[in-house]
């Protein structure tokens, strides 16, 4: 007599693989959820390891460092230069902390008696910042590049996705206008309802954020440009949505052509005004809206 061979039947089978589907369908959310939560915690501490290289550099200097450092050449409407050319650009806030922040050989490397946008400093604008990335923007993945529309070819420049706060007034324009923001005697940041913590070569000390520093934003994210023509989100590059956090987002142009931003990571409708929008149009990215060259929208 043969015995019975037991086994699955076709319906238990299908319950099994119904079963397990479920089980993974609940599982991956879960997962996901830890992974971003593990992101969110670094971005976190990238931000607490900035901090610390801010104040440090403060406790040795006695101030904080200016979010961006330009030529005396370079300056309001009406200079020579105006301060969102790539071209004539010093080292800004995260060049000035590099030796706070175990990174005294990157800094070494660099030659600060030529401008960062020179081509001594080619390479090392390019290197890659752990400390200023945050894994949860994969715009990092792409640097920017200079257009040819600049009238220069740089190398590739790291992104970054943390910004200082600099003022809430324009890098740049015009000097009588109340939001305009170039420096020490610049009208947006002798109000001190517009000026932040690290201005356009200026910055101020601890004792002079008369409101406390609890109560006062120095850092903030920023996501990075969304193709290689967008600046945004470039930890050596000075100026507004680069590095920087200025008003509305924006660094020159013309006054009327602004649009609804609010600042480089406004999520409504054309926002997010930049100079020379029109050229990342062809990268994809923005949408040209007849409001003129700086308008961006994700």
């Amino acid at each position: 007599m043969f015995r019975s061979r037991s086994a699955f039947t076709l319906v238990e089978l299908l319950v099994v693989v119904a079963i397990i589907a479920i089980l993974i369908a609940l599982l991956i959310p879960a997962v996901q959820a830890a992974r971003e939560a593990a992101r969110r915690t670094q971005c976190t501490n990238n931000l607490k390891q900035l901090a610390l290289g801010l104040l440090n550099y403060h406790d040795a200097v006695g101030q904080f460092p200016p979010s961006g450092q330009w030529p005396s050449y370079v300056g309001r409407k009406g200079g020579k230069k105006y301060m969102n050319d790539t071209r004539h650009l010093g080292p800004n806030w995260v060049v000035s902390i590099l030796p706070w922040m175990e990174q005294t050989a990157l800094f070494d490397q660099f030659d600060l008696s030529k401008l960062i946008s020179a081509k001594e400093n080619e390479r090392l604008r390019g290197v890659a910042l752990e400390v200023m990335i945050c894994p949860s923007d994969t715009g990092h993945n792409e640097k920017y590049r200079e257009p040819a529309y600049a009238g220069v070819k740089g190398a590739d420049w790291a992104r970054g996705n943390y910004a200082a706060n600099a003022a809430n007034g324009y890098l740049g324009g015009e000097s009588s206008h109340k939001a305009s923001v170039y420096g020490a005697d610049s009208p947006g940041w002798k109000d001190p309802r517009r000026r932040g913590v690290m201005g356009p070569n200026v910055a101020v000390s601890l004792n002079q954020i008369r409101d406390g520093a609890s109560s006062t934003i120095l850092l903030a994210e920023v996501r990075a440009g969304l193709n290689w023509r967008d600046p945004r989100g470039t930890w050596a590059m000075s100026g507004a949505g680069s590095s920087a956090l200025y008003f509305h987002g924006w660094n020159g142009g013309v006054w009327h052509a602004l649009g609804p931003a609010n600042g480089p990571n406004d999520p409504s409708p054309e926002s997010d005004d930049l100079a020379q929008c029109l050229a990342i149009i062809t990268g994809g990215g923005c949408s040209d809206t007849g409001e003129g060259e700086n308008d961006m929208s994700p």
